[in-house]
């Protein structure tokens, strides 16, 4: 995890008794922009946890452009100019006060920094090589601390609610890394199928893969293929997946679909 600043708890206590605050759309902007990304790179790495295997290349790309896309986010709401901020619908909101910019930058992007630097060494064009199961846990570890720091730093600018809160969905232990937990949203839900879909159809094109895509005109699945990915899905979500239910399936947001309402009614 990114090293504390040395004065975080005055900085803290700052915040707090000087009531800085981030506005309830720059927050809607930070968890929806940064907490999916680091729910998609979680997600990529519970899978290999799961299955105690190597994160392959083509994944492990994945997560460079994730920690890229948080890296600008970061970048642009840190901005000092109200000028230069490339959401203007937001600009009432901006900037924010220098103590809460150097906050974000510090703890968000020294951690992403790490993750991209242990996933650049697997990607390095001179040896390329999968990221091996006991480097993830460090990229968990990371993105845990950015999933935490957001959370600590949004209760105290008093703005955290039910809805906003991220979850370290993906620490390495019996009870959070066996099935999916049912206040996932179906966007959650969306990523994990298309990693299963991603690692087990090697010739899917992944962009193709999206909520609307029809599996047989669009992906070229033939019913065989999506047999086995509902195979491989009912391990993963730990729940059969009825005959007369696979009939029904025609994108990939129906399978989506049936998944979320099961894992919300289990």
């Amino acid at each position: 995890m990114a090293n504390p600043l040395p004065n975080e708890k005055e900085l803290f206590e700052q915040i707090e008794q000087e009531r800085l605050g981030i506005s309830d759309d720059i927050w809607d902007l930070l968890y929806n922009r940064i907490g999916d990304d680091i729910t998609a790179i979680n997600l990529i790495c519970q899978c290999s946890l799961m299955d105690n295997e190597a994160i392959p290349i083509n994944e492990a790309r994945m997560i460079i452009q994730h920690t890229h896309h948080i890296k600008d986010i970061v970048n642009h709401v840190t901005l000092a100019k109200i000028d230069d901020f490339p959401f203007p619908e937001f600009s009432e909101s901006m900037p924010l006060d220098p103590v809460l910019r150097e906050m974000l930058t510090h703890y968000i992007g020294n951690d992403v920094y790490i993750i991209n630097l242990i996933v650049q060494d697997s990607i390095d064009p001179a040896d390329p090589h999968p990221v091996p199961p006991e480097v993830v846990k460090k990229i968990v570890e990371h993105a845990g601390t950015v999933a935490a720091f957001m959370n600590k730093l949004c209760s105290a600018t008093l703005r955290l609610g039910d809805g906003y809160c991220l979850q370290d969905d993906l620490q390495n232990n019996d009870s959070k890394r066996s099935h999916l937990k049912k206040e996932w949203s179906r966007g959650d839900v969306f990523i994990k199928v298309s990693n299963v879909i991603v690692r087990n159809f090697k010739s899917c094109d992944q962009k193709k893969i999206k909520p609307q895509s029809d599996f047989i005109k669009d992906l070229g699945f033939d019913l065989p293929a999506i047999l086995k990915l509902v195979a491989v899905l009912e391990k993963v979500f730990g729940f059969e997946i009825q005959k007369e239910d696979i009939k029904k399936v025609r994108m990939i947001d129906d399978l989506v679909e049936h998944i979320y309402h099961k894992l919300s009614n289990a």
